[in-house]
């Protein structure tokens, strides 16, 4: 697990990604009252790094030093194994959705022209 962050949060690396600063802020909390260092990145400006971590532009992302990565999980109830890449689904699945969103799209157009 790689922080990939250079200065003050050199060797800091995600907890995980909040919907909100508030219930980062929660979480930091915890952190904090078992004395394990916390920082925010919170996504208030449209963005962190120039990369957004989400649509809503209000999340945000709770770091900790990599080596209280895997306690920090612990004490905010998360899972602790190692995050595995999921593969894509197949492609015969991703056909099938098309062809159900082109029949709703004809269906809708359809009804609009009757």
């Amino acid at each position: 697990m790689e922080s990939g962050l250079e200065g003050p949060l050199e060797g800091f690396v995600r907890v995980d990604v909040f919907r909100s600063r508030g219930e980062a802020e929660v979480a930091r909390a915890a952190l904090s009252a078992r004395d394990i260092p916390a920082t925010l990145l919170a996504d208030d400006d449209g963005g962190v790094g120039g990369i957004s971590l989400s649509l809503d532009h209000q999340s945000a992302e709770l770091r900790v030093p990599q080596e209280r990565w895997e306690e920090a999980r612990l004490v905010l109830g998360l899972d602790v194994r190692p995050e595995v890449a999921r593969s894509p689904p197949p492609w015969w699945i991703i056909a099938a959705a098309g062809l159900v969103l082109l029949g709703f799209a004809a269906a809708i157009a359809a009804s609009i022209v009757s």
